[in-house]
């Protein structure tokens, strides 16, 4: 029996040699795996059990931003609500990061609402399978107004029906008086038949002016005819202005022209000032 006891000490050691290191490789890998379980980077989720909340909820957040958020003072705007959209990340440890722009309103806005977006506090991350991980998320907030661009450009009307229509100084018969005066045609040394109508577009200023380089050819008869009575309509005098609703307005005026067989003006024709 005694012969036998060196033996059993060595076997005894081995054994608790062996738990030993089993149990320092069991701890090793389990610490990993519950660090796992707490946190998850390797995606980012649209949508997850348990969304981030900021400190607060919803209500809290918006007071947030309405505190802190300054309209740019350089700026007016028309009083219409607008609607802006960031997107942003929600990390795991909560903070708010890849500020994305949706939809913006006007560069100074965005970039406020960007800085506000950026100072807020930690929220409380995203929750899925028990571990905290990576969300988007989606903010629409609405500010007072759409800036008004101080330089950007009024469209102009420009009526073709007035409750006063333009008109020559002493009507159709002396706009023909002029033209026949002025126009000179460009066919006069052939014996080709140049009777014909000349159909132009005229725009009269406020004041009865022809407004230059705006005089359109709606029916034309080519030879060089067209661009030759351009020209000479731009040196009309001025009409008495359009009149709508008692003050003068931009007209649109069509202008048919009556040619004889040499080309030359034959009349005016009735309603070129209605």
């Amino acid at each position: 029996m005694l012969s036998h006891s060196p033996l059993k000490a060595v076997i005894t050691s081995l054994a608790l040699l062996l738990c030993l290191t089993l149990a320092t490789k069991a701890q090793t890998s389990t610490t990993p795996a519950s660090s796992a379980l707490q946190e998850d980077t390797s995606r980012v989720y649209n949508f997850v059990e348990k969304m981030p909340e900021f400190p607060g909820g919803t209500d809290a957040m918006y007071q947030y931003l309405n505190s802190s958020f300054k309209y740019p003072e350089a700026l007016q705007h028309d009083g219409q609500p607008a609607t802006m959209q960031f997107s942003f990340i929600i990390s795991t440890t909560g903070k708010v990061h890849d500020l994305h722009k949706v939809k913006g309103v006007h560069p100074l806005v965005d970039a406020e609402l960007t800085r506000v977006l950026q100072n807020m506090p930690a929220w409380k991350p995203g929750e899925q399978n028990g571990r905290v991980r990576r969300v988007k998320y989606t903010l629409p907030y609405q500010v007072p107004g759409t800036p008004i661009q101080k330089d950007a450009p009024v469209e102009e009307k420009i009526y073709v029906a007035t409750e006063v229509a333009p008109a020559f100084p002493g009507g159709n018969k002396d706009l023909a008086s002029f033209l026949k005066k002025n126009f000179k045609s460009t066919m006069r040394l052939t014996d080709k038949n140049m009777e014909g109508t000349i159909i132009l577009s005229v725009i009269l200023n406020k004041d009865g002016s022809v407004r230059e380089k705006e005089t359109k050819i709606l029916k034309g008869m080519g030879y060089g005819m067209d661009e030759r009575m351009v020209e000479v309509v731009s040196m009309l005098p001025n009409f008495s202005p359009a009149m709508q609703n008692g003050e003068a307005v931009t007209y649109k005026l069509v202008l048919p022209i009556r040619l004889d067989e040499k080309g030359n003006v034959k009349e005016v024709l009735e309603g070129a000032q209605k």
